[in-house]
């Protein structure tokens, strides 16, 4: 027996917009929730319905003048980041390099993105909080140019940017941070995505307010973005960081238990070998006893 509401058009109207709407805002977040099977799910909202492109799009990074082969789909910079990095990726950085991806080609759809030094800085925190796992810097960097190649991003200039943008924050207040160049920039309309999220996480603590509910509300208010945003990747943030920490002590105390296991079976090997060799000693000494006793 099936129950049939009749619900007038303008509700549904109604709830299918809001529907559609929450939808789009909250899919950023779940490629990067997989990281971890452990993390719990939370979305974040990462844009409404794309506006219309321009037909020539801008460089990610503004450097000038304008650059038609610029990824603008997250198929292709997918497509761009195994051609630059030319094999496969371990299932842990293939995750994170997904999301970024997606999140960072999706923000280029809206006319609000704008590259900031803010953005280079969470683009690089991310990378190195979540390439821990990866078990050498030479892959780490690898995987990080790739993914500035499939973005269009100048490796140097995003390191660079980060670096110095973090280096003007230490001893500065935090009114005297929100009064550069930078943040007034982003104040005037600028575009959400997850790295520029935690570029401004990151940089909190460098002028003494680390990240809390009030403290996210105060920038935000002076930046003139929505809060719940960045509320909600920090509480993603602290507790993706946490799962890291806790599955890289697992993958240690396996590795140790691992070549505590290999040390034992080769001391029992290098035992039997001394007891084997003690037994043979034993033999070739008793041999001549032997031969003297039955002359």
């Amino acid at each position: 027996m099936k129950l049939h509401v009749d619900v007038p058009p303008t509700e549904q109207k109604f709830e299918i917009d809001t529907l559609i709407e929450w939808t789009q805002d909250y899919m950023q977040a779940f490629a990067l929730k997989l990281v971890l099977a452990s993390a719990a799910f939370s979305a974040r909202p990462l844009c409404r319905t794309p506006p219309p492109r321009a037909a020539t799009p801008t460089m990610l990074l503004g450097m000038g003048g304008r650059k038609p082969d610029v990824p603008r789909t997250v198929g292709d910079a997918k497509d761009a980041f195994q051609k630059a990095y030319g094999k496969p990726v371990g299932a842990l950085a293939q995750s994170f390099v997904s999301e970024m991806l997606t999140s960072c080609t999706l923000a280029t759809a809206s006319p609000l993105y704008k590259y900031t030094r803010v953005f280079a800085v969470g683009f690089e925190t991310l990378c190195e909080s979540f390439f821990v796992a990866i078990p050498n810097d030479k892959q780490r960097a690898e995987i990080h140019d790739s993914m500035c190649v499939a973005l269009e991003l100048d490796t140097r200039k995003l390191v660079k940017d980060a670096a110095d943008l973090k280096a003007e924050a230490a001893g500065k207040t935090e009114e005297e941070l929100l009064a550069l160049p930078d943040f007034r920039e982003i104040a005037e309309g600028h575009k959400y995505s997850y790295p520029f999220g935690a570029g401004l996480l990151t940089l909190m603590p460098l002028v003494g307010s680390p990240p809390t509910a009030e403290v996210i509300q105060r920038w935000c208010g002076s930046l003139s973005l929505a809060s719940i945003r960045l509320e909600k990747d920090w509480m993603f943030f602290e507790k993706a960081l946490e799962n890291m920490a806790n599955g890289r002590q697992m993958m240690l105390e396996m590795q140790a238990s691992a070549k505590r296991k290999e040390a034992a079976a080769l001391k029992a090997k290098a035992d039997k070998a001394a007891a084997d060799a003690a037994a043979e000693e034993g033999g070739a000494a008793a041999a001549p006893a032997e031969a003297e006793e039955a002359a």
